[in-house]
């Protein structure tokens, strides 16, 4: 085998790439739990809904 081919394995590094933190998926927590109280009171669960709309977008963007 080359000497090409044997340090061509030896560059690999094992790191860990993670993500940012976000704030999105606080946001569709809050969302989801206004949405689900809001069955009981039909303004919440418009409030909720949009909440959790705009959190699921900033969540995918992100």
């Amino acid at each position: 085998m080359s000497e090409d081919a044997q340090s061509h394995g030896t560059d690999h590094h094992d790191e860990n790439h993670h993500p940012s933190p976000s704030i999105a998926p606080l946001i569709v927590g809050l969302g989801a739990t206004l949405a689900l109280v809001g069955i009981l009171s039909l303004p919440l669960l418009g409030v909720g809904a949009v909440i959790l709309t705009i959190g699921i977008v900033v969540w995918v963007v992100t």
